[in-house]
């Protein structure tokens, strides 16, 4: 995860842009996932945590083909 991060803040060069971007898509999802799914807390943390990290891969891999 560290060199993951690494590689993050190397591409973009701009730490906290990635994280408040990562921060604000893992809380957008989580509440989709919480108001679509009619989950409890537990189950929405967990799916929009995962779908965050996901969706934050998917923005890393576009971001570096558009270098």
């Amino acid at each position: 995860m560290a060199l993951y991060t690494n590689v993050l803040v190397h591409v973009t060069g701009e730490k906290m842009e990635v994280l408040s971007l990562g921060l604000a898509l893992v809380i957008l999802l989580v509440l989709s996932q919480h108001y679509l799914g009619k989950h409890n807390w537990g189950t929405s943390i967990q799916r929009g945590f995962v779908l965050g990290i996901f969706a934050l891969v998917i923005y890393t891999i576009i971001y570096v083909l558009m270098q």
